[in-house]
């Protein structure tokens, strides 16, 4: 059974691009693409929930270069 998702902890565009070390305007193509993790909107403001970003890069995770290649 999937854990419930919470509210807490909540990350903007600015802290998550922080903590993957790349740009905002990276995460905001991902978005309008569906290339990124899963986000929120509330109203105006984008958030993104801790476990919907640590399940993306889990999905992203490779043991080799070919078998990276192949998830692009």
């Amino acid at each position: 059974m999937d854990e419930p998702r919470t509210l807490e902890g909540l990350l903007s565009p600015e802290e998550l691009a922080a903590k993957l070390k790349m740009s905002k305007k990276t995460l905001a193509k991902w978005r309008c693409n569906g290339r990124g993790p899963r986000f929120v909107r509330l109203g105006h403001a984008v958030r993104y929930m801790p476990q919907d970003v640590a399940d993306w890069l889990e999905a992203k995770a490779s043991r080799n270069t070919m078998e990276a290649s192949e998830r692009r």
